[in-house]
C-alpha cells in the first residue's frame, strides 16, 4: 500500500512502527489496519454529525426571528445535506462492505471534507453573532465550543483531522469573540483555546494507546499466523518421510484407517512391499546408495496408476492402498507389474543397481482394524519372500491359520522357561578323508508341553521379536557345553548366533562368560553367523567377532554363497571357516553352475587358509559329487538325523558299546565304500 495513504496522520506512524517488527509489510496486514481505523470511525462519525445537525437546528431556531431567512434558514439547509450524506457515508453497514482501496480513498478525503464542513458551520455561526443579543451570543459561544470539543473527542483515532477541525473552528471563533463587546467574549476567547489544547493532549494520549493496541493486535496476529504455519509445517513433517517425501508410517496407516471407515463394505487392499537385497546395497555402496534406491522406489510406486495411496513404513518397507473394487487377479497383476518396474536397474553414480522386491497382499474385511490389516499383510509378505519365483503373495485361509498358530506360540514362548523346555541335538561335520567327526553343530528344539517339539524355524524369529533371543542363545550354548564335552574327544562344538548376539556392547564378554561357567575351553567353541545377521550393523558386528576371535573362539560364516556381498565379507571378517549353503548340495549332481561355484569357493577357502564345509549332503550321490570337487568336510542327513548328546559322544568315542544311531554307521560305511 502506498505510504501516501495516511500521510500527515499518526496512522502512518503506527504502520511504520508495526513494520519495524519485520513481519507486517504484506498487503494483508496493511488492509487490516485500514479496516481497523475505518471501523473505529463508523461508531463515532455519524454521531458527531447528528450532534452538529442538532446544534445547527438549535441556532437556526433561536435566530430565525432576528436574521434574514437566507442566513438563519437557507445557509443551514445548504450545509445540512453534506452533513447528512457524510453521516450516511460513514454508517457501519456501509463501511463494512467497502474494499480496502475505497477505504484508503475515504480516509484521504476525510482530512479535507470534515475540516471544510466544520469551517462552513463556524463561519455560519459567526455570521449570526452580531444579529443576536447577549443571551443569543452566549448560545453561539456555547454551541461553537461544545461542537468543537465533541468533534475532537470523537476523532480520537484520527488526531490529525481533529487538529485541523480544532484549528478551523477555534482560531477564527476565538479571534472573533475577542473583538466583540460581549462581556464574556474575552474570557471565552481565552478559555476556548486552552481547553482545546488540553483536549487535544488527551486525544493524543488516547491515540498512542490505540496505536499500541493495534501494534499488539498485529503482533498477536503475526504470532498466531506463525504458530498456525509452524503447526502446519510440523503436521506435514510429522506425516512425511524426510528421505523420500512420501507419507510416513503414521500417515499411511491413518489413511488406511480413513479408507476402512469410508468403505466398510468395500474395504481396500493393503499391500506391503519389502525390498530384497537392499541391505547388501546399503553395505556395499553406503547409505547414499541405499537412499538413492529408496527414493527411486518411492517415485516408481507413486507412478503406479493402481496405487491410491502409499507410504514408507520404515527401513526398506512400503505400504500401499489399492481400491477395494479390484478383484484378486487384478490386484495381483497390478502388484506384479509394479514389482517389475521396481526391479528395473537404478542409476547411482556410474553404476546401475539392481533391487528385488516381495509383496504381501491382504484384502481388508468389513470391520477390520488397521493393526489387523498390517499384521496380515506382513505375515503373507514373509511367505512371498520364501517363494522361489512369484514374489507376490495373497493372504489366504491357510495364512490365517498360520497366523493364529504363531500368535499362540508367541504367547506360550513369552512365558516359557527356556532352560527347562529346550533340548539340544547335534549334527556332525565329518572329515570324509578320515571318517572322523571334526565338529558337532548344536541345534535347538523347543517344546511348550514336553511332547510336541518345534524346530528353530518355528520359534527363533519369535525369540527375536520378543527380545529373548540372547537368552535362548545362552541357554543353548550352556546346555550343549555341559552335556556334550566334545573337546574331550578332540572335537569342537558349534553354536549359531543371531544379530542380537554379535551386535551391541558387551556381547563378546557375555558369550565368553557362558563358556567359562560351563568349564569349556574357548578353542573348542565355534560360533556360526550368517550374512543377514551382520548386515544390520556391519562395523559393530565385525568388531565383536574380532574380539571373540582374539579370545580363542573360532568363527564360521554360515549359509555362504547366497548373500550379495559374500566375497567382501570373507576377507573383511575374522573367519576360521566357511560353510557352503545347502542349496548347492541339492543340485550338485546335475547343475554345472552349482559345481563351478562350489569349486570356486573351495579354491578361495584354500587360498585364505580357511576350513570349508558343505551343508545339506543327503545322499551318497551328492557325497560322491562333493568329494569329486575336493570337498573334505561334509554335513547332512547322509549321516543320519541330528543325535542327542549321548549318541553324539558315543559316535566320538568309537566304542563298540556306545549308543550310536544306525544311520550314522550306515553313512560311514557308504563313505568308505565310496573311497574304495
Amino acid at each position: 500500500m502506498s505510504e501516501k495513504l495516511f500521510s500527515g496522520s499518526t496512522l502512518h506512524l503506527a504502520m511504520k512502527a508495526c513494520r519495524s517488527l519485520g513481519k507486517l509489510a504484506s498487503q494483508r496486514e496493511e488492509a487490516a489496519f485500514a479496516h481497523e481505523y475505518a471501523q473505529s470511525l463508523t461508531s463515532r462519525v455519524p454521531l458527531l454529525y447528528c450532534v452538529l445537525l442538532f446544534n445547527m437546528a438549535v441556532l437556526s431556531a433561536n435566530f430565525v426571528n432576528v436574521t434574514p431567512a437566507w442566513l438563519s434558514i437557507a445557509c443551514p439547509l445548504a450545509i445540512a445535506p453534506f452533513v447528512v450524506l457524510r453521516a450516511i457515508h460513514w454508517r457501519p453497514s456501509s463501511v463494512a462492505r467497502r474494499k480496502v482501496t475505497t477505504l484508503r480513498s475515504d480516509l484521504r478525503k476525510m482530512s479535507v471534507i470534515e475540516p471544510a464542513i466544520a469551517l462552513a458551520c463556524v463561519l455560519w455561526a459567526l455570521g449570526l453573532y452580531n444579529w443576536g443579543n447577549d443571551t443569543q451570543q452566549s448560545l453561539i459561544h456555547y454551541m461553537v465550543s461544545i461542537t468543537s470539543f465533541v468533534a475532537i473527542m470523537g476523532l480520537t483515532q484520527m488526531p490529525s483531522i481533529a487538529m485541523r477541525i480544532a484549528a478551523v473552528v477555534i482560531i477564527p471563533s476565538s479571534a472573533w469573540f475577542m473583538m466583540q463587546d460581549h462581556p464574556n467574549g474575552m474570557l471565552v476567547a481565552l478559555v476556548q483555546p486552552v481547553v482545546t489544547i488540553l483536549i487535544l493532549a488527551v486525544v493524543a494520549s488516547h491515540h498512542r494507546d490505540f496505536v499500541k493496541l493495534l501494534q499488539s493486535r498485529a503482533e498477536i496476529e503475526v504470532r498466531r499466523r506463525d504458530a498456525t504455519e509452524f503447526a502446519e509445517i510440523n503436521q506435514h513433517l510429522a506425516a512425511t518421510d524426510s528421505l523420500t517425501g512420501a507419507p510416513n508410517r503414521r500417515a499411511i496407516l491413518d489413511e488406511l484407517d480413513r479408507a476402512l471407515a469410508a468403505h466398510p463394505d468395500d474395504a481396500p487392499w493393503l499391500a506391503v512391499i519389502d525390498l530384497d537385497g537392499f541391505k547388501g546395497i546399503n553395505d556395499t555402496y553406503g547409505h547414499a546408495g541405499g537412499d538413492t534406491v529408496l527414493c527411486a522406489v518411492a517415485r516408481r510406486i507413486a507412478g503406479s496408476p493402481s496405487v491410491k495411496a502409499f507410504g514408507r513404513l520404515g527401513g526398506d518397507e512400503f505400504a500401499l492402498i489399492l481400491s477395494g473394487s479390484l478383484s484378486t487377479e487384478e490386484a495381483v497383476s497390478a502388484m506384479a507389474s509394479l514389482s517389475g518396474n521396481i526391479e528395473e536397474r537404478i542409476a547411482y553414480n556410474s553404476e546401475l543397481l539392481r533391487i528385488g522386491c516381495s509383496v504381501g497382499l491382504y484384502r481388508a474385511q468389513p470391520g477390520s482394524e488397521v493393526t489387523d490389516c498390517l499384521e496380515r499383510a506382513d505375515s503373507v509378505l514373509y511367505r512371498a519372500k520364501r517363494q522361489a519365483k512369484a514374489k507376490v503373495a495373497v493372504y489366504e485361509a491357510q495364512d490365517e491359520a498360520a497366523l493364529e498358530e504363531r500368535r499362540t506360540i508367541t504367547r506360550v514362548f513369552n512365558s516359557t522357561n527356556l532352560i527347562e523346555q529346550i533340548s539340544v541335538v547335534y549334527q556332525p561335520v565329518v572329515d570324509i578323508d578320515t571318517d572322523r567327526i571334526v565338529s558337532l553343530e548344536a541345534l535347538v528344539r523347543w517344546s511348550p508341553d514336553g511332547e510336541t517339539w518345534f524346530l528353530p524355524g518355528r520359534f527363533v524369529d519369535i525369540a527375536e521379536s520378543t527380545g529373548r533371543i540372547a537368552e535362548l542363545t545362552d541357554a543353548v550354548l550352556s546346555r550343549s557345553l555341559r552335556e556334550c564335552p566334545a573337546w574331550e574327544y578332540g572335537c569342537a562344538i558349534s553354536v549359531n548366533l543371531s544379530a542380537a548376539d554379535i551386535i551391541g556392547d558387551g556381547a563378546p564378554e557375555r558369550l565368553a562368560r557362558v563358556v567359562r561357567d560351563a568349564n569349556a575351553p574357548n578353542e573348542a567353541v565355534i560360533f556360526e553367523i550368517t550374512e543377514a545377521a551382520i548386515l544390520s550393523d556391519y562395523e559393530d558386528a565385525a568388531a565383536n567377532l574380532a574380539q571373540l576371535r582374539s579370545m580363542g573362539f573360532r568363527i564360521a560364516l554360515d549359509d555362504f554363497g547366497t548373500g550379495q556381498s559374500s566375497l567382501s565379507h570373507v576377507h573383511r571378517l575374522p573367519l576360521n571357516q566357511i560353510k557352503i549353503d545347502s542349496s548347492f548340495a541339492g543340485v550338485l549332481e546335475t547343475n554345472g553352475e552349482a559345481r563351478a561355484i562350489t569349486s570356486t569357493i573351495l579354491a578361495l577357502a584354500r587360498q585364505l587358509h580357511l576350513d570349508c564345509t558343505i551343508e545339506g549332503i543327503e545322499t551318497v550321490h551328492q557325497l560322491a559329487a562333493a568329494r569329486a570337487l575336493g570337498v573334505r568336510h561334509v554335513q547332512g542327513y547322509v549321516f543320519g538325523k541330528p543325535m542327542n548328546a549321548a549318541q553324539a559322544l558315543g559316535a566320538l568315542s568309537s566304542s563298540p558299546n556306545a549308543a550310536v544311531p544306525h544311520s550314522f554307521h550306515e553313512g560311514i560305511v557308504q563313505l568308505r565304500t565310496l573311497r574304495g
